[in-house]
């Protein structure tokens, strides 16, 4: 109105007054300027004939009418111009289409020609693919996601689509709001459809010059949403909430997921106080060429929905008409009449006429323009909500679509409009949209309220006390325009009091009530409810107003009145402050958006620093620190709510005061305003705002993004992000060290993570299991490793001294004689010792890697004989380190914990070294070929001085002597036989001369014997030289047929079993035949070295935020649930193991059920419970998300629901709530999901051949639980025995009777401990059952004697009869039953104590198929009666008797007993302390058929008993037969027993598998020996024994286990509690031997350590361990515990002083399997580590507190204070 424009304009002139100060001079000045242009120009035509007589107002207006003529000629020329460019901007664009159709079909025919050619077909990406947004999503959608890289591929592109969409829809609708008032000429993005505006558009000021413009870019069109044609009565608000509109009505059709019809992409950009509208351009448009190529014509096909503003619909597609109606099915949507203005007839329609649907090719359909997509409210029941002229409401006041699902009839979504008012059904339609409209009113809203004021909230205001108002209301159906009505619902107190007189229906107010309540309206004064009477006749003025009944108190003064109409004034007050909340700043984002708009009027051009200012003191009005805050409020504020959402969203009495009241929630009204807005204000600005929000001071600089703010329909945008985050977390949750080793396919790769005693080590690498390791056996396996991302995280042990090594085969591969071949090796190595020694850590025929002797980690490489050394840096022991040698076939590289230590070029290495060696080898010749020669040289001084030292000893002149003389006689022989020798000069030799010549011969053969030396020694060198070369060339060669050894070098001709063996840990050895890059070896240490949870936490819990905003678009969308689900469920799977204990996916799920429950989404709960994993550590969340769906929806569950019957009939066994021991709680759930799954008829019979559906009529939980597992197990329905599976205890008689009733055939009925049962109805079961041979109804304890008479009339074949602890059953009615159940084989009357003698005297005379009798704790029975009945008992057939704590019966009576039952097998006297050696004697020396006995506390018993008594007892059958087939014995607290005794029962006892002979305090290590050693004959014993219990006898000592530990192989259960003499080392010894203990109590032995622990850790398995009151026991000794005993059951460690926190917290993070947990008396452990340790193991029964024992002084102080009262 004129009223709120001129408003408007004084705040707007207020706010950028400062802003625009300066450019406000600016425009001054330039007015002067023109001012003076204008005077000189007037000055020049004053010269003119025209002007001169003229004065200056007339001159100016001459001057003006010439400018007027002059602008006119422009208009009109670029009027004519403007024409002429559109039509050739139209051809332009015609040409351009015929250029993209020829450049197509010639790019198709270049692929074509290039398919025939066999070439490759480039797929090149253009832009136009990029944009074609719908074409794209489909593609994607329909995609397949088999697997994660398709996943991840899919999802990856609908997430990018979608961004970019979003993206280019509000960068482009920036710039259109931007450029709005610029020449179309100007304009960045050109409109491609201009309309004219209805109506009088200059004077309405509608349009661009009344037309109005659509835009088109980048494949998206663009509209404007104000009001330019008058239908929304000029608010170009409404016309922006047709806008939302659109995109919510199209988003439901989206949802629908319905194939063949194509809905848009659709956004909504609000920016500087405008929404656009932006929609993906579909291809409706159909282009036609002739055979030229050029364009024939451009046509539509539309078929559905009027495009001529309802002069015509149209429906002329069936198949689209079929699919409108699946959409209509799951809108709710009505099937209706319709008629255009020009239609003839009217046609059937499910949707909004405005919806225009488009047939595209094939069978695709397009659907448009959902603005109206739903049935609108009747303006006429809303009167609540501001009136709107000729009731245009109904354009953009649409009912919710949750309303309009939830509503029993269909709605048609063109009723209240005039399309529908020649059509023959219009009534209808008119009276379900009234009916919808009054439901909404009179009964959601209501509801609602009923709903928010039960609702639990917080007290935080400033987060709107936890309540999420818009949630709410959608989720109930309800829009928030009803806030105002909803707020009046909830009380408040009126201002100003009234004055009540008695039995006067009469209130007087001293305050104006009238503007504050309405007629009808309920009160509350004085806590009585009254209404204001709806009566004309009764008087309502501001000081008077009436009831509809009198006030019956006494009369008063100044009484408050409180008005309201919700059940609970609880929260009413945080309610209504948070709706008002809400209100405020719903109104103020619509005011400043009205104030953007106007500034863009009135500048003609978007700037930013006015829309930063109009924010930010809009932000400071609600802070109240702009200086018109209070007007503001007052006034505009006040009047917008009211505009908005009625005059009862607030009272006049609440205008001056409101702002104050709302001051609490300032910061609250701050956050909805700027998320509505789009405004990302500063952290800074945010964390000063929370501290002091009142008068709080914004400036520009605090907001860091003012907008704009983006809705849309693309419901897969989140969920798709989600997905992808999901997908990511399970890749990296999967992703373990082992996973991304294998990924880089090493040949062999071994984790060595097996388990001891493991012969083979598993090659996980592409070498397979041919090419696995073999260890030797001196391995030490399940050592701690190097890997976080390793499920067991173990290592191998190696040891130098053991000669430790893994042995592999050959493999080729490892070893490639090409010596460019690539290759690596990889390891994890921590070293321990071995100090000054080279340690091969690998070694293949190429390369090893080892700890060298000169302390330094080292590759080396191997080729052609020489080894190639890359040194690394310096060790350091007790740590691992990740090793890596790499070569590429150019260089080798050494990494150590991923750095890279040092590179080495190989080839001119190897050159080099090569070269090195040959230059060697020839060296090392010419150094022997010069020492030959220096050798040679020196022979002839050699042999000299030989001779000289040879010549003087005695043998040296005998030789020349004899020489000498040799050479005369030659001489003389030489001239004997030559005639001639005179004439030659030949003369004999004189002694001398041969004696000089003898020297030097020897001289000369001395030499040439050491030069032979000397030749023979060097030749010998040079063959050892070359034979050396060759066997070093063999070796390289052999070298590469060597196979690959860890832990030692490989085998050789000096060391066949290898050597330079490792000492430390090795694990996660891998050798690959390609080389790794460093990123690679980067990527495999980082694995290693960093968890890979926090990554996948991360990732998960993103994609749990996006999951949630994905389900705020499409809440119940089952496709997003399910994915929502399985995200959560997989994190489940991935947290379990970690071992932190810090279960944050536990967290998650519960968040995500708790969500699931504010919004009452039923469907996510059932997915999440769809989804849980099978286990029942997840228990609870499936029982919280099931009891929150029957809270809501009681009948949810059903045959084809979204989770049906028959997937919740699995559900109790999937998380195991029907095991034995589960919590009532679950129990109780179990049972309800069992009796709504057999309430199916179609389903009674699913949990096997019985029909349960009777089991409904079942109350006790218990029982049905028992039943259906019972069922479940196909076990013999004749077998009822409740006590099998849960306690009964609550069975009621009307259950018991459903029971047998369905049992008529029943043989055996348990009813143990149902204490509810009466008389009366076991009666009645036992006529059911009249076939029953076993009842038992021990505890039962409402069962008197009477039921008896019933049993014996219905019951004749009853073999067994149970009523243990029925203490009013005696023999009154005893003795009656039996000559009617005579085939009564088990009686068992324990703690009957009203049986007497009287019965017993019977008993064996009636029952004579008696088998076995059970009376303990019996105390009236006497040696009369008992020697009464073995007299009278058929003792052929009687084998049992129990009389525990009969203490009247002696040593007579047991005697006679043992004399004639002699078949006992099994016997109890335990307690009948008054039975002595005679007694026990005459059972042992009679009962030869006794399995079981038991003596316990016969403390008159001795050794005697035990041993055959020849004197007394001669019998030799006696002797043979004593005790022989006992297997079960107990003798405990039988104090005269020594070790005497126990040397009787080892000669007797052949077959003894349990023994008890706990507190015999006599007993010595020597009874111990007697248990392995028969001590008359030395024959072996001990080896049956099984159980054995040595509990307090104190005398024992090691020996006693050295003895155990050597016969006794096979006991399972010893009990060595109090033994104080035991030590750690007996505790090996015995655990060492017998390795079959499983359950063992070491209770206060005092002299124990955690070294005994660890012991026990090194042989056995434990399940059951009691360490209590073992003050040397550390929490040490509690981690090994902890990490040893995994499959731990039961654990006692109460009174164990020095466990603290830390052995609790072990405990509680390995012991997963724990049930039974001890642990009073630990001082050091505090109360939170215990409830800590109560919610790992929930369930565990867990004991940390001592009970109270009632002391007898206790006992009197509570007498005393019963008595006093």
């Amino acid at each position: 109105t004129d009223l709120e424009i001129g408003v408007v304009q004084k705040t707007y002139s207020q706010i950028v007054e400062i802003p625009d100060f300066l450019l406000q001079s600016l425009v001054a000045v330039r007015i002067q300027g023109g001012l003076k242009e204008a005077s000189e120009r007037l000055e020049k035509l004053s010269r003119s004939s025209e002007f001169k007589e003229l004065d200056s107002i007339e001159r100016v207006g001459l001057a003006l009418e010439r400018d007027d003529i002059e602008l006119h000629k422009r208009q009109t020329m670029l009027s004519s111009t403007s024409k002429t460019m559109i039509k050739l901007e139209k051809k332009l664009h015609q040409a351009q289409i015929m250029l993209d159709e020829a450049s197509r079909k010639r790019e198709n025919m270049v692929r074509l020609g290039k398919k025939f050619k066999t070439e490759p077909i480039a797929e090149i990406i253009q832009p136009a693919h990029r944009l074609d947004w719908m074409e794209r999503f489909w593609t994607a959608k329909a995609a397949p996601e088999a697997t994660k890289e398709e996943s991840l591929a899919k999802y990856y592109e609908l997430s990018a689509l979608a961004h970019d969409f979003l993206s280019t829809a509000t960068k482009t609708a920036m710039i259109i709001i931007d450029e709005m008032s610029f020449p179309v000429h100007e304009k960045s993005v050109k409109p491609v459809d201009e309309r004219q505006v209805d109506g009088r558009a200059e004077e309405g000021g509608r349009g661009d010059k009344g037309l109005r413009h659509k835009y088109e870019a980048n494949g998206i069109r663009f509209k404007i949403h104000i009001d330019d044609h008058g239908i929304f009565n000029g608010s170009d608000e409404a016309a922006a909430k047709a806008a939302g509109n659109d995109v919510t009505c199209s988003l439901e059709f989206v949802k629908c997921h319905v194939e063949g019809v194509i809905v848009p992409f659709e956004a909504t950009i609000d920016y500087s106080g405008f929404r656009v509208l932006a929609v993906a351009k579909l291809p409706v448009s159909k282009i036609e060429f002739n055979e030229a190529g050029d364009i024939k014509r451009i046509r539509t096909e539309q078929v559905l929905g009027t495009s001529d503003r309802g002069n015509s619909v149209l429906n002329r597609n069936r198949y689209l008409d079929n699919k409108m109606a699946v959409f209509a099915k799951e809108l709710n949507l009505a099937r209706h009449f319709v008629k255009g203005e020009n239609d003839l007839n009217a046609c059937e329609v499910f949707s909004s006429v405005d919806i225009r649907g488009f047939k595209g090719h094939g069978n695709q359909f397009y659907l448009l323009n959902f603005w109206r997509g739903m049935p609108s409210e009747n303006p006429d029941l809303t009167p609540h909500l501001p009136s709107v002229p000729r009731g245009n409401s109904i354009f953009y006041r649409l009912l919710r679509p949750e309303l309009v699902r939830s509503h029993p009839n269909p709605l048609s979504a063109n009723a209240n409009t005039r399309i529908t008012e020649d059509a023959k059904d219009w009534i209808k339609q008119l009276d379900d949209n009234e009916a919808a409209t009054d439901r909404l009113v009179y009964d959601v809203i209501p509801e609602l309220a009923e709903e928010l004021c039960h609702k639990e909230m917080n007290e935080n205001a400033q987060d709107g006390f936890g309540v999420d108002i818009t949630a709410d209301f959608h989720r109930n159906g309800v829009n928030l325009r009803h806030m105002g009505l909803v707020r009046t619902r909830f009380w408040r107190k009126l201002r100003g009091t009234c004055s009540m007189i008695f039995h006067s229906r009469k209130v007087v107010s001293n305050r104006d009530f009238k503007c504050q309540i309405n007629r009808g309206d309920q009160v509350k004064i004085l806590n009585t409810y009254y209404r204001i009477s709806e009566d004309k006749k009764d008087e309502f003025t501001d000081k008077v107003i009436y009831l509809d009944k009198s006030y019956e108190d006494d009369s008063r003064n100044f009484v408050d009145v409180y008005a309201g109409e919700v059940s609970d004034d609880g929260n009413s007050q945080q309610i209504r402050d948070v709706l008002l909340a809400e209100m405020i700043a719903r109104t103020m984002k619509n005011l400043l958006r009205l104030y953007l708009r106007h500034a863009a009027v009135q500048m003609k051009i978007s700037v930013a620093n006015i829309q930063m200012t109009l924010m930010t003191e809009f932000l400071n009005i609600i802070t109240g620190s702009n200086m018109h805050s209070d007007e503001f409020w007052a006034e505009q504020l006040y009047m917008g709510i009211i505009n908005r959402f009625g005059t009862c969203a607030i009272s006049e009495s609440e205008r001056k005061t409101y702002r104050i009241d709302q001051k609490h929630m300032i910061v609250y009204i701050i956050r909805r305003f700027t998320e509505m807005f789009g405004i990302q204000l500063t952290n800074d600005a945010i964390s000063l705002l929370y501290a002091t929000p009142d008068m709080f001071r914004f400036v520009p600089q605090d907001i860091n993004k003012p907008g704009p703010r983006v809705k849309h329909n693309i419901a897969d945008v989140e969920f798709a992000d989600a997905v992808l985050l999901s997908d990511q977390a399970d890749i990296t949750r999967s992703y373990d060290y082992q996973s991304l080793i294998v990924r880089d396919k090493p040949f062999v790769y071994w984790k060595f993570a097996e388990r001891r005693g493991s012969r083979v080590a598993h090659n996980y690498g592409t070498g397979g299991h041919q090419h696995a390791g073999f260890f030797s056996s001196r391995c030490e396996f399940e050592e701690k490793g190097a890997v976080v991302n390793d499920e067991l995280n173990r290592a191998i042990l190696f040891q130098a001294s053991s000669k430790s090594k893994v042995d592999t085969k050959y493999a080729r591969e490892l070893c490639p004689t090409d010596v460019l071949a690539p290759f690596s090796i990889e390891g994890w190595a921590c070293l321990s010792g071995a100090e000054g020694t080279n340690r091969t850590i690998m070694m293949t025929g190429r390369c090893s890697l080892i700890a060298s002797r000169e302390e330094t980690w080292c590759f080396i490489v191997y080729e052609q004989g020489v080894e190639i050394v890359i040194d690394g840096p310096k060790l350091d022991y007790e740590q691992f380190h990740h090793l890596v040698g790499t070569y590429d076939g150019c260089i080798a590289s050494l990494y150590v914990d991923s750095i890279l230590v040092r590179q080495i070029e190989l080839r001119p290495e190897v050159t080099m070294r090569i070269e090195a060696v040959h230059a060697e080898r020839r060296e090392a010749l010419a150094d022997l070929a010069a020492r030959e020669k220096v050798v040679r040289g020196k022979a002839k001084e050699l042999s000299d001085e030989q001779a000289g030292k040879f010549l003087i000893t005695k043998e040296g002149r005998n030789l020349i002597r004899q020489n000498a003389i040799k050479l005369v006689e030659h001489s003389e022989f030489k001239l004997k036989m030559d005639k001639k020798a005179a004439e030659k000069g030949m003369t004999k030799l004189s002694k001398k001369d041969a004696q000089a010549q003898a020297i030097k011969e020897y001289k000369e053969e001395l030499y040439m014997k050491n030069v032979q030396s000397a030749s023979e020694e060097y030749r010998k060198l040079r063959e050892e030289l070359e034979d050396q070369n060759v066997k070093d060339d063999e070796y390289a060669r052999e070298l590469l047929s060597k196979a690959m050894c860890v832990g030692s070098s490989v085998s050789s001709r000096r060391s066949k079993e290898g050597r330079n063996f490792f000492e430390g840990r090795l694990c996660h050895v891998a050798a690959y035949v390609h080389c790794l890059s460093a990123d690679n070896v980067r990527e495999h240490f980082n694995s290693a070295s960093q968890s890979r949870g926090p990554q996948a936490d991360r990732l998960y819990t993103l994609a749990a935020e996006k999951f949630g905003r994905a389900l705020k678009l499409a809440p119940d969308d089952p496709i997003v649930l399910a994915k929502y689900a399985e995200n959560l469920c997989n994190y489940l799977n991935f947290d379990i193991m970690d071992t932190s204990g810090d279960r944050k996916s536990l967290r998650k799920v519960n968040k995500a059920i708790k969500e699931f429950t504010k919004y009452h989404n039923c469907d996510g709960l059932a997915e999440i419970l769809r989804r849980l994993p099978a286990d029942p550590e997840y228990a609870d969340l499936a029982c919280s998300a099931y009891t929150n769906i029957i809270q809501f929806k009681p009948n949810y569950f059903k045959f084809d629901s979204f989770y049906t019957l028959k997937e919740l009939s699995t559900v109790p066994f999937k998380f195991s709530l029907h095991e034995i021991g589960s919590e009532a709680t679950k129990v109780s759930i179990a049972a309800d999901m069992f009796r709504r799954v057999v309430g199916e008829l179609s389903l009674a019979t699913v949990y096997g051949d019985e029909n349960l559906k009777w089991i409904q009529k079942v109350d006790s939980d218990a029982a049905v639980v028992s039943i259906v597992t019972k069922a479940q197990t196909d076990a013999d329905q004749r077998i009822v025995d409740l006590t099998m599976y849960h306690d009964c205890s609550d069975l009621s008689d009307d259950d018991l009777a459903a029971i047998a009733d369905n049992h008529r055939l029943a043989l055996v009925l348990n009813i143990s401990g149902c204490q509810d049962v009466t008389d009366k109805s076991l009666i009645a079961a036992a006529r059911c059952c009249s076939s029953l041979q076993s009842l038992t109804i021990d505890k039962c304890d409402q069962i008197t004697g009477k039921f008896l008479d019933g049993l014996k009339n219905f019951t004749p074949n009853l073999r067994l009869f149970s009523a243990q602890q029925c203490k009013f059953i005696d023999d009154e009615y005893l003795i009656p039953m039996l000559p009617f159940t005579k085939q009564l084989c088990v009686l068992n009357l324990n703690n009957c104590d009203l049986v007497t003698d009287t019965f017993l005297k019977v008993v064996g005379t009636q029952l004579r198929y008696l088998e076995l009798l059970h009376m303990a704790f019996c105390t009236s029975i006497t040696d009369e009666g008992l020697y009464q009945f073995a007299v009278t008992v058929n003792t052929s057939t009687f084998t049992s008797l129990d009389i525990t704590c009969c203490r009247s019966v002696t040593d007579d009576g047991l005697v006679g007993l043992a004399e004639k039952c002699t078949a006992l097998k099994y016997l109890n006297i335990c307690g009948v302390n008054r039975c002595t050696t005679i007694g026990a004697k005459a059972i042992t020396h009679n009962c030869w058929d006794l399995e079981y006995l038991n003596f316990e506390d016969l403390d008159l018993v001795t050794d005697e008993a035990f041993h055959f008594d020849s004197i007394e007892d001669g019998r030799r059958a006696v002797d043979q037969k004593m005790l022989a087939k006992v297997v079960d014995l107990n003798l405990s607290e039988c104090s005269r027993l020594t070790d005497h005794a126990v040397a009787g029962v080892s000669q007797r006892c052949v077959k003894l598998e349990i023994l008890n002979l706990s507190g015999c305090s006599s007993l010595t290590d020597e009874s111990c020996q007697f248990l392995i050693r028969e001590p008359r004959t030395g024959g072996p014993r001990g080896e049956r024994l099984k159980t054995l219990r040595l509990a307090y006898c104190m005398n024992l000592t090691d020996r006693c286990l050295d003895f155990l530990s050597k016969r006794c192989l096979k006991l399972s259960s010893v009990d060595l509690t109090g033994c104080v003499h035991f030590t750690d080392a007996g505790i090996r010894k015995l655990a060492s031997h017998c390795k079959s203990i499983q359950s063992l109590t070491l209770a206060r032995c005092k002299r124990l350590t955690d070294k005994a622990i660890c012991n026990l850790a090194d042989y056995l398995w434990v399940e059951e361990l009691d360490v209590s009151g073992n003050s040397k026991i550390t929490d040490d000794g509690i981690d090994v515990i902890a990490m040893e005993f995994s499959g731990l059951m039961k654990l006692n460690i109460s009174d164990c002083e020095k466990i603290t926190d830390r052995g609790i917290v072990s405990l509680s993070l390995h012991l997963r399997n724990l049930r039974d947990f001890q642990a009073v008396g630990l001082g050091q452990v505090s109360k939170e580590s215990f409830e800590g340790f109560k919610m790992d193991h929930k369930r565990c029964k867990i004991k940390w507190i001592a009970e109270d024992i009632m002391t007898e002084e206790k006992a009197k102080k509570f007498m005393e204070k019963k008595k006093k009262g």
